[in-house]
């Protein structure tokens, strides 16, 4: 016998990744990676063999199945509840899986092996925006209108202010507060991140 290229009709094994989810943004540092690998039935395809996954925040990569620790095609191999501790910042994981077999041909046994490769690239993102009041400041105006300008630490996803108590006022860039009546107000900023994360401005009062 010996090592051959697998036969038409074999197929390589199923890689499903429940968690986490491909170009996925988590607001939480502890990210449970679940996934599964799986031999369909096909045309001399018996076994999983090796199973191991690389992630950049691991400095090693991660036996599931070693070489030579063989799953029967009929089993589904799951591993769950691996829960990391992820710094924040972008990632990958990527999860490799080979399945082994062989065939008869002329009285003799040829074997072969067919690799499944996954990536998973995703962001943890747990720092809220920090958002700075820029044009409105602790004194007193003599027009009702005042330009809000502001900046942010990053790129944010939405952005509204809140005046003297009242609703959110969504807003895209800076604006200007119209119409004010005489007398104090105050004003805070608010912004959102990709994750979900919100930051606030200091509140300015302002007369």
């Amino acid at each position: 016998g010996g090592d051959r290229p697998p036969p038409s009709g074999a197929s390589p094994p199923l890689i499903s990744v429940p968690s986490p989810k491909n170009n996925t943004i988590y607001r939480v540092n502890d990210i449970t990676f679940t996934f599964n690998a799986s031999t369909p039935e096909s045309f001399g395809v018996r076994y999983l063999g090796s199973i191991y996954y690389n992630a950049d925040w691991l400095p090693n990569k991660m036996i599931v199945n070693g070489p030579g620790d063989y799953i029967d095609w009929s089993t589904t191999f799951i591993e769950h509840n691996m829960t990391y501790h992820i710094p924040d910042g972008e990632h990958n994981i990527t999860i490799i899986a080979i399945g082994e077999g062989g065939y008869l041909e002329d009285n003799v046994w040829y074997t072969f092996g067919m690799t499944t490769i996954s990536t998973i690239n995703f962001v943890v993102d747990t720092v809220s925006p920090s958002v700075s009041i820029l044009s409105v400041e602790n004194k007193t105006y003599t027009t009702s209108d005042v330009p809000l300008n502001f900046a942010t630490s990053e790129l944010v996803s939405q952005i509204s202010y809140v005046l003297d108590g009242q609703e959110n006022v969504t807003i895209g860039r800076n604006t200007t507060l119209t119409g004010l009546t005489a007398g104090s107000h105050n004003v805070t900023v608010y912004a959102w991140d990709a994750a979900g994360n919100v930051g606030a401005s200091e509140t300015i009062t302002f007369t």
